[in-house]
């Protein structure tokens, strides 16, 4: 009873790292998996997947540690009583069981301040791939990967040329100048989903819509083949 840190303070000093590690190991069991069998449910996962890059989620997660470990130091010298700090590490709890939900809120949240500072459209039309090129109007589903966040988001070209492409992806509010999308070229014979390296140029917004640059990078032979037997297939159309 003497002591001067009593047992709720460490489990607030440790919240983060605790929480993490109790939620992994319970869907772990709830999926019929062993609870110490690696996977990837773990809370920077999480951010990363839904589009905050590495730095960004360790950022995240040292906020919150730091927020615990303040509320642990006033709770030692304001004695403040044990189940309202209790309470502070349960509240917690519950937030880091429903990280996806959470995190989809705060990317909403970070996208929302973004659009504030969004590229306006003339220097988006400054740096856009279609320069010189002809390009078409269509309607083509995607899957934007970005194998380094591991993050993946669908998505639909709605303007596209040789060069490279305008997409609406809702989801996506950080510009990764690296990733991949497939496409599913539609009415093109022997056509099946391409996988293509894609530079992500830009981002800007049209009525409240979210609009992504891509420029196509490096194409090998059949990705060239497939995206010009595509724009050859519009062309005839024209």
């Amino acid at each position: 009873e003497a002591t001067l840190v009593r047992p709720v303070i460490v489990l607030l000093v440790l919240a983060v790292p605790v929480s993490d590690t109790l939620i992994v190991m319970v869907r772990r069991i709830r999926n019929g998996k062993s609870p110490f069998k690696p996977d990837n449910t773990h809370l920077h996962h999480i951010l990363l997947r839904h589009g905050f890059e590495g730095k960004k989620s360790v950022k995240i997660m040292l906020f919150f540690c730091v927020i615990f470990c303040g509320f642990s130091i006033l709770g030692v010298i304001f004695h403040i009583p044990e189940p309202l700090l209790f309470t502070l590490f349960a509240v917690y709890f519950v937030l880091n069981w429903l990280g996806d939900f959470f995190a989809g809120k705060l990317m909403q949240a970070v996208n929302y301040f973004k659009r504030e500072e969004k590229l306006t459209n003339a220097p988006a039309a400054i740096h856009s791939p279609f320069h010189g090129e002809k390009r078409y109007n269509v309607d083509i589903q995607i899957r934007y990967n970005n194998y380094l966040s591991k993050l993946s988001l669908p998505g639909k070209i709605i303007t596209i040329s040789k060069a490279g492409f305008r997409a609406q992806i809702d989801e996506l509010g950080v510009v990764c100048r690296n990733c991949v999308v497939t496409i599913s070229f539609p009415g093109v014979r022997d056509l099946h989903p391409v996988e293509m390296p894609v530079e992500h140029l830009w981002i800007s917004s049209q009525h409240n819509d979210p609009c992504h640059g891509f420029k196509f990078l490096g194409l090998e032979k059949a990705q060239q083949y497939a995206l010009t037997s595509y724009i050859d297939s519009l062309e005839a159309m024209v």
